[in-house]
């Protein structure tokens, strides 16, 4: 009974494989199967950047520029050529990381200056003034600044815990280039 199933099987095996139709194409093997299936991706409706005109090329214009102790100050503006009358102004501090002196580890602290006016800038500027003569303060606010009473430095940190240190001197230096801006609260 065992050889009676196992010829039918095989006799079944035998006929399937010779009504498979013969291709017409040469490249095309008997074991592969030409299918085409219709397009049925839909295009993703166009994003709201898509109806956005355009802004033209942009221009980094640099108003006023200064280096003190490890700080490179920057009052900056980005200008857009088809949109001028759409000028963003920014006031960049960027710094190395005195914790990682052999590698590059770059600080930054960024205020924005809309209409000439910038309260979070002047009053960066005046919690330096205030670091300047107060000793064991701490002023959190996107950025800390701290003093210690066993040194005259100031510490500036920024929000990942980058940080590097200004002198009195340095400190006196970065208030009146803030406050010559001509940046009003």
């Amino acid at each position: 009974m065992l050889k009676k199933v196992f010829l039918l099987l095989l006799s079944i095996a035998f006929v399937s494989c010779t009504n498979v139709p013969k291709a017409t194409d040469e490249s095309v093997t008997a074991t592969e199967e030409i299918t085409q299936t219709p397009l049925t991706e839909e295009i993703p409706p166009a994003s709201p950047e898509d109806h956005l005109p355009d802004r033209g090329a942009r221009k980094e214009i640099t108003i006023k520029k200064a280096t003190i102790g490890p700080f490179n100050c920057e009052y900056q503006g980005i200008v857009y050529t088809n949109e001028i009358e759409d000028t963003t102004f920014y006031v960049f501090m960027t710094f190395d990381n005195f914790k990682y002196q052999h590698i590059s580890d770059i600080g930054i602290r960024s205020f924005s200056v809309e209409d000439r006016k910038s309260k979070e800038l002047l009053e960066f500027a005046d919690n330096i003034d205030s670091a300047k003569t107060t000793r064991g303060q701490n002023v959190t606010w996107k950025y800390m600044i701290r003093t210690y009473d066993f040194t005259k430095d100031i510490t500036i940190e920024d929000k990942d815990g980058r940080y590097n240190y200004l002198t009195l001197n340095q400190a006196t230096k970065m208030s009146a280039w803030i406050r010559s801006l001509g940046v009003t609260k």
